[in-house]
């Protein structure tokens, strides 16, 4: 039964253009959270999701990404050629809300590590003033053989900083990320633009 189901999720994987396998566990991996990743293939990308992360096919070049445990993350991944125009880009509407700039504070972030900054991915984090949920919208770099005009990887996620579940689902997602770009060798510059 749990074959024909893992057969099916990928089968609908493959025909909705994100492809999905397991390599064998890579050492030196940043962040102990990562043991072992998945790759993923969606908008001419090629990246790692944390192992046991599931991704669900949602319409044309949007996916969801399904974290661990008993509250996972959910992050929406959607393809996109232009780069984010700040904190109030319509395009995040749908998976985060509108931005409320009389009840949210907006700043521009990096996923990765300051020591490798060309691997680092831009991000926009819409923070609630009140209450603890984090918002963010994360532009992956593109790769340096990449075409002008050619799609990029938008990730769309809230998570809860008081919930060290979400919390730890986050830093395996960053972890694995910044291991797959130095793994593809991501451009110096990336994609995003300051809010």
């Amino acid at each position: 039964m749990r074959f024909r189901t893992v057969l099916a999720v990928t089968s609908s994987l493959l025909m909705a253009g994100c492809s999905l396998s397991e390599p064998p566990p890579r050492s030196g991996s940043p962040g102990a959270a990562v043991s072992q990743l998945q790759d993923v293939q969606a908008c001419s990308t090629a990246f790692s999701l944390p192992a046991g992360w599931r991704v669900q096919p949602l319409g044309e070049e949007r996916w969801m990404l399904h974290g661990t445990g008993a509250r996972p993350l959910q992050v929406t991944l959607q393809c996109r050629t232009l780069s984010l125009d700040g904190p109030a880009d319509p395009v995040l509407e749908p998976a985060l809300g509108p931005l409320d700039r009389a009840a949210m504070n907006a700043k521009r972030i990096y996923w990765g590590t300051p020591t490798e900054p060309r691997h680092q991915a831009v991000a926009i984090e819409r923070r609630w003033m009140e209450g603890s949920e984090v918002q963010e919208a994360v532009e992956l770099p593109r790769m340096v053989d990449d075409p002008a005009g050619a799609p990029h990887v938008l990730l769309m996620l809230r998570w809860d900083e008081a919930d060290a579940s979400h919390i730890q689902q986050r830093e395996a997602l960053i972890a694995s990320l910044t291991q797959s770009l130095e793994a593809s060798g991501a451009a110096k510059d990336t994609t995003g633009t300051a809010p």
